[in-house]
Formats: C-alpha cells, sequence, structure tokens
C-alpha cells in the first residue's frame, strides 16, 4: 500500500510540476535558513560542553560596593581566594588559578633568535589541566605544570615557534613589559582550543613559576588585595549551590576583617561554567562574550522562517484542491474512504518535505563553510543533533512537516464525490477564511522582522557614531616594548627618544603615553576624599595616568583649569577629572573644582584641571566619572604609545614608526592598531547580530513573497473568466490591478496591526541592555508597514500585469 501512495505522490508532483517546484523551493529555502541559524544558535549554546566536568565547575566572580553602592562587577578575584575555598568548603574538592597576563601585558616569547608576540598566554595552576578537558597531543596533562619554569603550548604556536621539530623538552624565553624574564620547559603539546572555549590560550606556563616574581608567595598565593585572577572551583557532584553560596559572605569576612571597617565590601558569587559566555556580563573577561538575549530573538527568527514555509505549503495546497477535486470524487466512487486519502495525501506532503530538506541539506552543505568562517560559528551538521536543543529541533522539523501536510490532507477528504463529478465545488468560505488568516499571519511575522531589522540597524549605527568626548580616528596604538634595558635611565631615555623622534616627521600630529586606552575596562580604582575631611566616605573613581599629550591625541577639551605640564614639577602630585566627577565630588561649577586636594591614603593631589567627559567604553555601559594622573616621565607606567597620523600620508607615517621602533627597541617585534577600530570591536557582537537578523528576516520575506506570488496565481486561474468578463466590459490594467490587490491591502493592514505592538514589546526588550539606546520612533513602523504592503503590491503586481496583457477572448473562448 505504501508503495501506491508513494507511487501515486511521485505521479502528482510529475503533474503538477510549477506547484511542485514553488512548494520545494520555498520548503528547501525555509530548512537550509533555518538549519544555518540553528546551526550557530547551536554553536553559541555549546560554549564549555566539551568538558566531561562541565556541571560541576565554577567560576567564582567579585562585586565590589562602595557605600552600597556597586563600583564593579568583575570575573577576576584575589590569590588567596581558591586554596581558601578548597580548605574551608568540603565541597570544593579542587581549585584553580588563572594569571591573565596576555591582556594586562606585552610579553614576548623566543626561541633560537626568533621572537613571537602572543597575547593568548596565561599562567596556570597544575590543576587547571585536570579540572578542564582541554585535549593533549603530547605530554601528560596532570603533570606538566607541576613544576617551576614549565609551559605547555598548542600545535599551532609549536608549528609557528618550532616548525617541524618536536617541541617536547625544548625551552623558551618569555619576557614582558614588567621585566620579567622565564625561561621555561615545554613539556605537553596541546590540541587548538575548541572555538567554543570562553576562554583560549595558546600557551600556559605553571602558576609555580609566579612565586620566583618580585612579591614571591604573598603576591601569588596568599594575597587579599589585588584583583588579577580567574578562580575556578570543582565541587562535589550533586553539591547544594545556594547553601553553598550562601556562606560566602561569612568566608569573606574571616579573610578581609579589615574591610569591615570600611565602607567597602566585597561580594562573591558562584557562576555556572556553561552560563559564562552568554549570561555573564562582568568586566576583565577574558574574551568577547556572546549575548543570551540575541540568542534568544534569532531563536525567534529560525522558528519564523520555518513557520512562514510551512504557510505557503498549506495556503497553496489549499488553494490548489480544486484541481484535485475530481480525482478525488473518481477515488471515493471506486471505494476509498476517507482514512486512506489521507494517508495518500499525507504520504504527499511528507514527501515533499523530505524532497525539501534533502535539498536544503545540500545547500547548508555549500554554504556551511562560508557561514562558519564569517560569522565565527565552529560547527559541523552532526553537532547539531549531539546536544537535546538539537533534538528538539530535529522534533520541530518532523512535527511541522506532519501538521503541514496533515490540515490539507483533511481538507482534501473531505469533498463529496457527488458534488465533485457534477461540477458544482467551489472554494468554501472557511476555506477562504483560513488562507487569509494565514496571509495575515504571515505578513505579520514579516513586518514583525522588518521593524526587527530596523531597529537592530538604528541601534548600532546610534552606536558606532554617537559623539565619544573624543577622537579615535587616525590614532594608531602600540603596546610598550616586552624587552627592557636592565638600566632604568636607558629605557627612559628610549622612550623619551622614540616620542620625540616620531614627532619630528610631518605626517604624525601628536604623540601620547598612557596606561589605559578608551575601549578597555580601567584597571586602577582609587578611593579619594576631599583633604581635610576625614570623616567624609571616599568614593572610588576611574583612575588613567597620562602624559601632557594625551587630551591633544584624542582632541579632548580642557573646560577649566589647565592641562598636565613637564615644565611643571608640582604636576606628579597633579590631576584632572571629568566634569561628571567634579559634580560627584560637589562642584557645582567645573572652576570650584581648580585648586581643590583630594587625598588617596596619605598622598594628597591637586586638581588643576578639569576636562570633557567621554565614554571610556561602549554605550552599552554607562559614562562613569575619570580620574586622570601625571604620569610624566615615569616611562613604566605607560602601556601605551599613541600617535595621531595624517591619514592622507598613512603610509609614510607607518614607515616612520615602524623604522624607529626598529632603531630604539631592539628585539621587540613591532605591531600597532588603529584606537577606532579596536574601540568598535566592543560592537562585534551587536554588529554580528544586526548582520544575522537582517539576511534571514530577508530571506524569510523572499519565502513569503514566493508562497504570495504562487497564492495569486492561483486566485488569478479561479478568476481567469471573470478578468476576461470584465476587460470586455471596459476593465483597464489599472481596474485589474486594483481587483486583485484591494483584498490583501486589507490583509497587510491588519497584519501591521499586530505586529506593531508586538515588535514595539520585543524590540524594546532588546535595547534595555544599552545604558544609551535610540528611541523606537513612529517612522519605524511606518517604514516597516510600508515596506511590506510596498513588496505585496509589487508581487501581486507581476501577476496582474500579466493577466491583464492576456487576450480575454482566450479565456471566454470556452463559455
Amino acid at each position: 500500500m505504501l508503495r501506491n501512495y508513494l507511487l501515486s505522490a511521485l505521479r502528482n508532483l510529475r503533474k503538477s510540476q510549477s506547484l511542485s517546484v514553488i512548494n520545494i523551493s520555498g520548503l528547501a529555502l525555509g530548512m537550509a535558513s533555518s538549519i544555518l541559524l540553528f546551526g550557530y544558535i547551536t554553536f553559541q549554546l555549546s560554549f564549555d560542553n566539551f568538558h566531561v566536568n562541565k556541571k560541576d565547575i565554577y567560576r567564582v566572580a567579585l562585586y565590589s560596593y562602595q557605600n552600597n553602592q556597586l563600583v564593579f562587577k568583575s570575573a577576576e578575584n584575589y590569590a588567596g581566594l581558591g586554596p581558601s575555598l578548597k580548605k574551608d568548603f568540603p565541597d570544593v574538592i579542587d581549585e584553580a588559578r588563572l594569571y591573565n597576563m596576555g591582556s594586562k601585558n606585552n610579553c614576548i616569547f623566543t626561541y633560537n633568535q626568533s621572537s613571537f608576540k602572543e597575547t593568548h598566554f596565561l599562567y596556570a595552576d597544575s590543576s587547571f589541566l585536570n579540572i578542564f578537558s582541554f585535549p593533549f597531543k603530547s605530554g601528560d596533562p596532570k603533570s606538566a605544570l607541576s613544576k617551576p619554569y614549565t609551559a605547555v603550548i598548542s600545535e599551532s604556536f609549536a608549528a609557528k615557534v618550532f616548525g617541524k621539530e618536536s617541541p617536547m623538552g625544548k625551552f623558551i624565553q618569555m619576557d614582558d613589559d614588567d621585566r620579567n624574564s622565564e625561561l621555561c620547559e615545554v613539556t605537553g603539546v596541546f590540541k587548538e582550543v575548541p572555538e567554543n572555549s570562553h576562554i583560549k590560550f595558546n600557551i600556559l606556563i605553571s602558576y609555580p613559576t609566579l612565586y620566583h616574581r618580585k612579591g614571591g608567595m604573598g603576591r601569588y598565593e596568599t594575597n587579599w588585595n589585588q584583583k588579577d585572577f580567574y578562580t575556578y572551583i570543582l565541587v562535589r557532584p550533586g553539591t547544594d549551590m545556594t547553601r553553598l553560596e550562601s556562606q560566602l559572605p561569612a568566608f569573606m569576612s574571616r579573610h578581609i576583617p579589615g574591610k569591615t571597617a570600611l565602607p567597602a565590601e566585597n561580594r562573591l558569587a558562584l557562576q555556572p561554567l556553561e552560563k559564562i559566555h552568554l549570561n555573564s556580563d562582568l568586566s576583565d573577561e577574558p574574551e568577547v562574550n556572546g549575548s543570551r538575549k540575541a540568542v534568544s530573538f534569532l531563536t525567534i527568527i529560525c522558528i519564523f522562517i520555518l513557520i512562514i514555509a510551512w504557510v505557503n505549503y498549506i495556503n497553496l495546497s489549499t488553494a490548489g484542491s480544486i484541481r484535485r477535486a475530481r480525482e478525488i470524487g473518481i477515488r471515493k466512487v471506486l471505494g476509498s474512504n476517507r482514512s486512506q486519502l489521507i494517508r495518500q495525501f499525507l504520504t504527499e506532503s511528507l514527501s515533499v518535505n523530505l524532497v525539501s530538506f534533502t535539498a536544503a541539506i545540500i545547500l547548508v552543505g555549500l554554504l556551511q563553510p562560508v557561514f562558519s568562517r564569517y560569522f565565527g560559528a565552529d560547527f559541523a551538521l552532526a553537532s547539531i543533533v549531539t546536544e537535546g536543543h538539537g533534538w528538539a529541533f530535529i522534533a520541530f522539523l518532523a512535527t511541522g512537516a506532519f501538521l503541514s501536510g496533515l490540515y490539507p490532507a483533511l481538507v482534501l477528504s473531505t469533498y463529496q464525490p457527488i458534488a465533485v463529478l457534477k461540477g458544482k465545488l467551489t472554494a468554501s468560505l472557511k476555506g477562504l477564511a483560513l488562507r487569509r488568516f494565514l496571509v495575515v499571519f504571515q505578513f505579520s511575522l514579516s513586518i514583525f522582522l522588518i521593524i526587527g531589522t530596523l531597529i537592530v540597524y538604528q541601534q548600532v549605527h546610534f552606536m558606532l557614531n554617537q559623539k565619544l568626548g573624543m577622537q579615535l580616528n587616525q590614532v594608531l596604538v602600540m603596546d610598550r616594548p616586552g624587552h627592557w634595558n636592565p638600566s632604568d635611565s636607558i629605557n627612559s631615555a628610549r622612550v623619551q627618544d622614540f616620542k620625540q623622534l616620531l614627532k619630528h616627521d610631518p605626517s604624525i600630529l601628536a604623540v601620547a603615553m598612557s596606561d589605559a586606552i578608551p575601549g578597555k575596562g580601567i584597571r586602577t580604582q582609587l578611593n579619594y576624599r576631599l583633604n581635610g575631611f576625614a570623616g567624609e566616605k571616599p568614593l572610588a573613581l576611574n583612575t588613567i595616568g597620562i602624559d601632557e599629550d594625551y587630551f591633544q591625541v584624542l582632541n579632548m577639551n580642557i573646560l577649566a583649569g589647565r592641562n598636565f605640564s613637564n615644565q611643571i614639577k608640582s604636576d606628579e602630585d597633579g590631576l584632572i577629572i571629568t566634569a561628571s566627577a567634579a559634580e560627584l565630588l560637589g562642584f557645582k561649577q567645573s572652576t570650584n573644582a581648580i585648586g581643590k586636594q583630594l587625598q588617596h591614603n596619605d598622598v594628597v593631589f591637586t586638581i588643576v584641571g578639569v576636562v570633557n567627559d567621554f565614554h571610556q567604553q561602549s554605550l552599552e555601559k554607562k559614562m562613569e566619572p575619570v580620574v586622570f594622573q601625571y604620569n610624566g616621565n615615569d616611562y613604566e607606567a605607560d602601556e601605551y604609545y599613541l600617535a595621531k597620523v595624517n591619514t592622507a600620508n598613512l603610509q609614510q607615517a607607518v614607515d616612520h614608526i615602524q623604522n624607529t621602533w626598529g632603531d630604539i627597541f631592539k628585539g621587540n617585534p613591532f605591531g600597532f592598531f588603529f584606537l577606532d577600530e579596536f574601540f568598535n570591536h566592543q560592537y562585534a557582537n551587536e554588529k554580528q547580530f544586526g548582520i544575522l537578523f537582517g539576511i534571514f528576516s530577508i530571506l524569510a520575506i523572499v519565502i513569503a513573497c514566493i508562497g504570495l506570488f504562487a497564492l495569486i496565481a492561483f486566485m488569478i486561474e479561479q478568476r481567469f473568466k471573470e478578468i476576461g468578463i470584465r476587460k470586455v466590459l471596459g476593465a483597464t490594467m489599472e481596474d485589474v490591478l486594483v481587483l486583485l490587490t484591494k483584498d490583501f491591502i486589507k490583509w497587510v493592514l491588519l497584519a501591521n496591526l499586530i505586529a506593531w505592538p508586538v515588535g514595539w514589546i520585543l524590540m524594546s526588550n532588546w535595547l534595555m541592555d544599552f545604558a544609551y539606546r535610540i528611541n523606537i520612533g513612529w517612522s519605524i513602523f511606518a517604514l516597516a508597514g510600508s515596506s511590506a504592503l510596498l513588496i505585496a503590491v509589487m508581487t501581486i503586481s507581476i501577476q496582474a500585469v500579466k493577466v491583464s496583457l492576456v487576450n480575454p477572448i482566450k479565456s471566454l473562448r470556452t463559455e
């Protein structure tokens, strides 16, 4: 029986080739789009899932409060935290610390006179490789990092540094800009860290190596003052995490008792490993995280695309049912019952879905490499079904395919053979109502997607073009050298020579030094109070060290007072504050702050200037008050060298900087980046989300248009003679167009009334993540609605023009 159903389905597909092509192409495009998008979603949801102990690994986050106000929340913590947690809590069976040198220092690795700069570089407890499941190629992960001056490296780093040599047992030199120098033995090679890891690295150096640095064990083992370590714990399976977390305040009071006497409080939070990538919004993250909300929106689009494709299928199947009425009547006369007809039509529907799915898989196979490379989503088709949500997606596909075929089967199987064979069958009012509902529903989804695309584009455009309080274009940035001379005076002279030599080139407009740059979180936060007000609560303010040319390079404005000067010795204890910092300190006007003194611990600073407010980080974060200290000739304090260049002579400027660097900082690889690109990289996730939203929204609209195009063709076929009569009676092409479009215009207008409030609610929720955001104006909804209307009219017009050009004699010839 199944064979007969399949043969009948094949004959029907051949008989209705145009309908079959439209159905299969629409479904295939919808399935391919949703599979690609779901592959990206799966990749985002798969972060850190490859670790065997993933469900029992937690990162300890630090929340710092000042005067009961949240000052910062960081992914980093104290050196003494991990060992103390393991000692105090039996449920913590292991801990691991990571010291993120690559993000804080300019690190240079040398082997056989060849030097390499590396930013993905960490110091790691030996337990790190036991808690996590990073795959090894050579060496023993259990002991590879147990001794001082040992290191494990990635396959790619091994190939870059050692070529075809075996790196095992070889020694590699690490030097950094804090004048640390460590010769480490390679004790292991690991396979490339998977792309779906929230933390990435090419080199791990053993944690005991840090004990030989300045500060020794006290700095790197028991310290509770400096927060520059990632701390991970492995808990016993089945641990009550709520109970464990409730004990952390008392734990902090035991280990930092002095904090209780200050208007400051540190709180700990345990972050499940699997939720870090999409749910964490902390500072000091090792990599740029994703967004749970963005993934949710893309999931909605993924579902919408499939629904629109299936709505097309249902619409076209029911609209074309008149064509098959005679076949159904004859089948019933010859003895077919309703259940047999339902099975027949379900077989046809599933056959169409299966052919479409096969075509979709082929299309995905062709597009997936390009898609993965462009969007950084490293996924294979097989990986989609390795997780629970993957099987849920497959079940959704199967259920949708079944239901999209079930309704047409039920409709077709109800036809009465007598009415059919007498030629008295007409389209039912129920069928027309359903098709109207489906068209309205389809256009509601399409209009929502247009609204979403417009709002995402406007928000990203707003962030990229918003005034930041400084100018980042034309600014080239270099990390300070990793190799230093043993002599301080020589190093200081070299830095000053470098700065002066750059200034001599006319293609370089200004040069400055600082310990922080826009686009990166400020690591230094100091407590200040007005001098002479000992009882006043201190204010925690972000602090940046700069030289006298910093504001010139970034084109910032001194609102009151003056800039720093290397000719004024007292500026070593001088401060320049932002306007919001002045207001926070109680100065109603910027000029009132000049000459006032702020005290940090036992050091008294004098405010010499007030500068305009600016955005240090992306517009997702609120603008914060900032204090600038003068680094002067303290070359070790300046981590970044900034050069404002004339872009008309860009290559000349870069060549001059590179040559000067090579002459003065010998043995240091030269590298640079442009500050505006670095700053805008903070919006990489938003830009990627906007592109994905836009691309797949367009695809969804295209699929909807395919269905609308075919549906109009069926309607014209049913009204072919009516149109011919109207033309004989004098109807023009415009009259025919109005006849065919007026109902659809009503449906699109109704779809707008449904889509607008839904779009406003959902997109307002998305915008809540941004401290600075656009206002959703009525123009967005008007543009979305008019776009949908225009698309519908254009789609209908193609068919309307075609039928209006047909000679009416042809349509009336059979009468």
